[in-house]
C-alpha cells in the first residue's frame, strides 16, 4: 500500500510539472505572437528544463533572441536544433540566413536560404519572400565593391531604439530639429491591445510623433 502510495506522489508531481510546463509554453507563445521578446525569454530562461530539454522552447529562445538582436546567441541555438536528433526545425535554416544577412556575410546567407527553400513545398507562402531575399544577397555581394554613395550614421538611442521609428522629417524652420514617429515607452495611453483599451500584460505601444534637437554634434 505504501508503495502504491509512493508511486502515486511521484506520478502527480510528474505530471503536475509537465502540465506547468506546457502552461509556461503557451504563454511564452502568446507573448510571441505580440512581439514581447523579453517576457518569453523571462517564462523560458526561468524553467531549467525547458531551457534544457524542450526543443519547442528552445527554438523560442533562439527567435525571441534573434528580434533582441542578440545574434551570437541565437545562432548558437539554431544550429544545435539543425541536427536535433528527434525533432526537424527547418525555419532554423530561415534565421540563419536572416542572421548572416545582416551580418552582410552575403554568400553564406545565401546556402542558407536555399537550403531552407529545398524544404519548401512548391506552393509555400514563403518561397517568393527567400527568393527575394537571395536577390538582395546578390546586390550586397555586389554593392560590396563599389565606391559608397552616403555615409551611414546611428543617430543615438534617443533616436534608434529597439522599438519601431520612422518617418523621420527635418523641421522646415530648424534645421537642428528633426519629427519622427515611433511607438514606444512613454507613448500617450501607455500599452493598449487591439480595442484601444489598457493591457500591461500583451498591449502594444501606439504611435506618438516624436521631437528631437542636434545639441552640438549630438542628436538629444
Amino acid at each position: 500500500m505504501k508503495q502504491f502510495i509512493l508511486l502515486l506522489i511521484l506520478f502527480s508531481t510528474t505530471f503536475l510539472a509537465a502540465q506547468n510546463a506546457d502552461n509556461k509554453l503557451l504563454r511564452a507563445k502568446e507573448f510571441y505572437k505580440k512581439g514581447k521578446y523579453e517576457a518569453v525569454l523571462s517564462i523560458l530562461n526561468t524553467d531549467r528544463n525547458l531551457r534544457l530539454n524542450n526543443p519547442d522552447a528552445q527554438f523560442m529562445i533562439a527567435l525571441a533572441k534573434y528580434h533582441l538582436n542578440d545574434l551570437d546567441e541565437a545562432e548558437a541555438l539554431l544550429q544545435a536544433l539543425l541536427n536535433h536528433p528527434k525533432k526537424t526545425f527547418r525555419e532554423s535554416l530561415l534565421y540563419l540566413g536572416r542572421i548572416y544577412h545582416a551580418r552582410n556575410r552575403f554568400p553564406e546567407a545565401t546556402n542558407y536560404y536555399k537550403s531552407y527553400l529545398k524544404t519548401l513545398p512548391s506552393n509555400h507562402s514563403h518561397r517568393a519572400m527567400v527568393r527575394d531575399a537571395v536577390r538582395r544577397c546578390s546586390n550586397g555581394i555586389q554593392l560590396q565593391f563599389r565606391e559608397g554613395l552616403a555615409f551611414v550614421e546611428n543617430l543615438g538611442e534617443g533616436i534608434n531604439s529597439k522599438y519601431d521609428e520612422f518617418g523621420i522629417i527635418f523641421s522646415p524652420s530648424n534645421f537642428k530639429r528633426l519629427y519622427f514617429s515611433s511607438a514606444r515607452p512613454g507613448s500617450m495611453g501607455g500599452l493598449k491591445d487591439a480595442y484601444g483599451r489598457p493591457d500591461n500584460l500583451l498591449g502594444n505601444y501606439r504611435y506618438d510623433m516624436y521631437s528631437v534637437t542636434k545639441e552640438g554634434n549630438n542628436w538629444g
